[in-house]
Parts: C-alpha cells; sequence; structure tokens
C-alpha cells in the first residue's frame, strides 16, 4: 500500500499542473447541426462503497483516505471520505501508476469544481468545471496539447459559443451560439484563412436563415 504523503504529492502536482496550462468539458444538443460534445454528460459518480478498497484514518482531520488496487499492487482509485460521503479529489488511474486518468473534484459526496481527464502521457485532455453535478462553466478538450473544442455551460446546458479547432492549425474551424442549450444566433463554418464559408442564424433553436458564402468573407471586426 502506499503512503498517504504520496497522495498528497500526486493532488499537488495535478493543481500545479492545472494553474500551469493556463486553460479554461455532454449531450447531444438538440438541433442535428449542432455539435456532440462526447464527454461529460453525465457527472462522475458520487458512489460511497467501500467494498474492495483500502481505508486509512487521516491523523487529525475528519477524512478516511480510501483507495484500490489491481493484482499488482498499482493503485486504481485514490480519494477521502467524510462521513462516509467523498470529499475533495479523488483520482483514477490505468494500470501505470506514474499518470492519473481523470482528477475529480467532490464536496459532500457532490461533484463540484474541476473534472480533468488526462492521458497515457499525463497531458490534459479534458476539462470542465461542475456545479452540484452538472456541467457549469468553461469546458474544453484537448489533443496532442492543442485545443480542439471549446464551450461553456450553464447548469448542465450548453450556452455561449462552442467552438471547435483544426487539428494542424489550430485555427477557428467552427463556432455555433447556444442559449439556455437550444442554438441561438450565429452558426459559422471557416476554411484554413479564416474566412467564412458557410453561415446561419438560429433562434431558440430554429434555423431562421443562412447558407452556403461565396465568395467565402472574412468575419466583421469590432469596432
Amino acid at each position: 500500500m502506499k503512503n498517504i504523503n504520496y497522495f498528497f504529492l500526486v493532488s499537488g502536482l495535478i493543481i500545479l499542473l492545472l494553474q500551469s496550462c493556463g486553460q479554461t468539458p455532454s449531450k447531444e444538443p438538440l438541433n442535428s447541426d449542432a455539435p456532440a460534445v462526447e464527454t461529460g454528460e453525465v457527472a462522475p459518480t458520487t458512489t460511497t462503497a467501500t467494498e474492495g478498497f483500502f481505508t486509512e484514518e487521516v491523523p487529525g482531520t475528519e477524512l478516511t483516505r480510501v483507495f484500490r488496487e489491481d493484482e499488482d499492487g498499482n493503485i486504481l482509485e485514490d480519494g477521502f471520505l467524510k462521513n462516509g460521503v467523498k470529499q475533495g479529489p479523488w483520482l483514477t488511474y490505468e494500470r501505470v501508476f506514474i499518470y492519473p486518468k481523470s482528477l475529480t473534484h467532490y464536496e459532500n459526496g457532490v461533484v463540484n469544481g474541476i473534472y480533468m481527464e488526462f492521458t497515457t502521457s499525463g497531458q490534459v485532455a479534458l476539462q470542465a468545471v461542475y456545479r452540484n453535478n452538472k456541467l457549469n462553466g468553461p469546458w474544453s478538450r484537448y489533443k496532442g496539447g492543442r485545443m480542439e473544442a471549446s464551450a461553456f455551460y450553464k447548469d448542465g446546458e450548453l450556452h455561449g459559443v462552442y467552438k471547435e479547432f483544426m487539428p494542424l492549425f489550430g485555427r477557428l474551424q467552427k463556432e455555433i451560439n447556444y442559449k439556455d442549450g437550444k442554438q441561438d444566433g450565429l452558426y459559422r463554418y471557416y476554411d484554413d484563412e479564416g474566412k467564412i464559408t458557410m453561415e446561419y442564424v438560429y433562434k431558440n433553436g430554429e434555423k431562421i436563415s443562412g447558407g452556403i458564402v461565396d465568395p467565402p468573407r472574412m468575419p466583421e471586426t469590432e469596432e
């Protein structure tokens, strides 16, 4: 069994990683033209069963550390309980214990705060903010250290601008405006020169105008 100080060390490294990223994830939107944000639809489980877990009391606190291992002694899940429910950061791992697979923050058994997923090489793959088990705040997905998509959620619904970026150049490829989970506002596609190639206008989830932009044009600049 690993020493509890090692858990605190790993947790500290995760916090430092989050701060150094400087990066500010799902559900199927109602309209068929809308993006399918793939991760984060259902908040991570709040199950507090300890069967199969090792437990360690944390001296001087009301916390109990709980963790489970595979047959080789590699930790697969590691977190704290307070009064029998999850509290604070919870880490999950693949068989290799070098980098975590995910980080979830709990308050009184409810997912609140940062949720992150990582690649096997330790890079951030997904980052989101939860409030009371619902996505609430910035969401972003990454590949190879580069942002693939970003969005904003309010009470579990897309709210604001959803963006997708070109994998090679990192330029904006698509942007869709949402309001309370429904498309509302502009929906645009861009080419690799940053010009608009397709543009629609939505209102309350319904398409009201738009189509192919020929010839492609640059977006308007705000004064």
